[in-house]
Parts: C-alpha cells; structure tokens; sequence
C-alpha cells in the first residue's frame, strides 16, 4: 500500500519576493484551497505549513472549515490579486493610481495578515503619503483607493467584513488642517504658445495637438485610437469614436469624442490609406505615441521655440475655457465627460446630443 502524498511546503514568487504556500485538496469534493503562509522560509511559515496540513489531516483529508482553521491573507497576496483583476477592470491610469497606493501600504504592511491591517495602520499609510509631499486631495484619493482594495477582498474572503468597517472610519484630510499641499490649480495653455511650436515638433504630434484642442479629449483618449474606432458619417455632420476604455470606464459612464469638420478635414487625410485595425496616431517607430511621450516632444518643442513648457492637459483646459465662454458651463461639461451617464428620460438625452454637436461644430 503506497503512503498517502503529503502536499508539498512550496515557494511562491509574490512581486519579486518569495512567499509559502500549501496547497490543499478536499478528498471528498476535490475542491483545492491555496493557503498563503508567510515569507518563504522562515520559522513562522514553515509552523503554519506544519499546522495546516496536520489540521487537514486530522480532519480526513478534508477542508471542513469547523475542523480546519485557515491561515489568513498576508496583504501583500491581496494587493497582487486585486492588481490582477484591475488589469481588465479598469483604464491603464486607473491601474497604475490604485498600484500607487497599494505601494506604500506593501512597504510597511505587505508580510502582516489582512485582519491585522486597520484604522491605525491606514493612519499610518496616510500619514506616510504626507511625508512624500502628495497633495491633500490626491491623498484622500489614495486611501479611498485602499479602502477599495480591502472591500473587494471582503467579496473574495480574502478579508474580514470587521476589518472593511474599521478602514471606513479612517477620515479624509481636511483643507487647513494638515501640511499636506493643496493642488495647484493648471491654467490652460496660451493659444500663442501652442502655435509657437507647432515647426518645432514631429508632424503626428501636431495632429494630435490640433485634434485634441478641438475635442477637448485627454490625451489619453486620443493616442490608443485606430482608424476604425472613427464613425464616419456618409452626410455632412459629426463624426464620432465611442470609447470603451477611458477613466470613468468602471463606473459605467459612456464617452464619446466629437470631430467636427475641421477635425474631419485632418483625420480624413491621415486616415488615407489605413486599415481598420492601423493605429491613428503612430509614432516613428510605428507604435503608438504613449502619454509620456506625446508629453515630452511637446516639453522638447517648448524648449526649441523658447517657451515655457506646458502638458497636454492644459490643452484640455484650454478647449473648456472657450467651450465654457461661448456656449456654457453645462455644454462644457457635457463635452469633456464630466456629465452622469444616467440619463433615463430621452428628452434631455436627445438634447444633449444636440449640444454636443453644436459645440463640436462650433469647436471645428
């Protein structure tokens, strides 16, 4: 008779550092249950491999939770899982806030179990984003992001609902009363100053810089398009491109850019000669143009003309201060996507659609 396997004490590679695990099979309805143990290799780790498998044994190779008590999530583990479901939830920028804030919490809380992590440890975190110099608001961002992270490990019984409400009643930064700096405000760009390097930067990144100044898009909006995501209309009026990825996407907001005719005489050359699935705005090397780099050739073409530097953002800004001074406070919202998605009566949505491409006609 051949003695029974016992599940191996295992090395895990968790964001470049090893972790323990043990992986446990319910004899009887095969389910599997990973138990994350701790660093690899220390005493602690290898007690609780020691004591999971006796447990599991004792129980007759089951995982009854009456007869087995389960090793508690590390943070570290729920930091990665939560990172690896933000990767089709959420937009690039998204990921990258929420990875941000998961960072300061894995410097000094990473090794600790979930049930350990509570209101003074998110103080802590708080306190610690303060002393790297981040702005108030984009601080009580970050902890509202933490507290996401803990209440969507609640759903996957990675942490304890006891531990969800303690984060709650960790409050926000108040203006005036802690050193954390508050935003400064980015005007928008001089219309001079966006003219000036127009000889002083690569050709498609002039494209972009007139196409996002006439549809007040994010840059980021704009660099990941393709030709086909362009709706082009057979009749004279706007072309549209809905888009699926974009920063309020997981709230189930709709946003749609607006390309009135001046936009459709550039985009209606560009688009000469591509495919569907061809990128709208490649760079040199025939990829497309990256956030950063679209930002640094107009940081480079600043400096070539002997301006003062501007972001593409303030482009943005600058769209919505003409929007706002011609049509409105409301069309500029409307127009930059700040409006709620839910709309139910037909009536205003049809129209705010007529707003919108009356101010897309208007913004060329």
């Amino acid at each position: 008779m051949h003695a029974l396997k016992i599940p191996n004490y295992r090395r895990i590679i968790v964001r470049g550092k090893p972790q323990a695990g043990v992986r446990l099979r319910d004899c009887e309805t095969r389910r599997i249950k990973d138990y994350y143990l701790g660093t690899y290799g220390s005493d602690e780790s290898r007690e609780r491999y020691r004591r999971v498998v006796m447990e599991w044994q004792a129980n007759g190779r089951r995982l009854a939770p009456g007869a087995l008590r389960p090793v508690e999530t590390l943070v570290a583990p729920l930091l990665d899982a939560h990172d690896q479901m933000a990767g089709g939830y959420y937009s690039p920028n998204e990921r990258l806030a929420f990875r941000a804030a998961a960072g300061v919490v894995r410097e000094f809380y990473g090794s600790i179990p979930t049930s350990q992590f509570g209101m003074a440890q998110l103080r802590a975190v708080q306190a610690q984003m303060v002393a790297k110099g981040w702005g108030r608001q984009n601080i009580n961002r970050q902890i509202g992001r933490v507290r996401q992270i803990f209440g969507w490990g609640r759903g996957e019984r990675m942490v304890s609902a006891d531990t969800v409400m303690d984060l709650v009643a960790v409050r926000g930064l108040k203006k005036g009363h802690t050193p954390a700096p508050e935003p400064i405000k980015v005007p928008p760009v001089s219309p001079h100053h966006v003219a000036a390097i127009r000889t002083h930067v690569p050709p498609m990144v002039w494209l972009l810089i007139q196409i996002q100044r006439h549809t007040a898009a994010r840059p980021g909006e704009l660099v990941g398009l393709r030709a086909g995501d362009i709706t082009i209309t057979r009749r004279p009026g706007i072309w549209t491109s809905k888009l699926d990825d974009h920063k309020t996407a997981h709230h189930g907001k709709p946003r749609c850019l607006y390309f009135g005719p001046g936009c459709q005489k550039l985009l209606r050359a560009q688009m000469q000669g591509l495919k569907a699935d061809d990128w709208l705005f490649p760079s040199e090397r025939g990829r497309p143009y990256a956030e950063q780099s679209y930002c640094q050739a107009i940081q480079r073409g600043c400096a070539a003309a002997g301006i003062p530097g501007w972001q593409p953002n303030q482009l943005r800004h600058l769209a919505a201060t003409e929007i706002n001074a011609k049509y409105g406070l409301v069309a500029a919202s409307l127009f930059l996507g700040h409006a709620s998605a839910k709309i139910t009566d037909a009536v205003y949505a049809e129209r705010d659609q007529a707003v919108l491409r009356k101010v897309a006609k208007g913004m060329g």
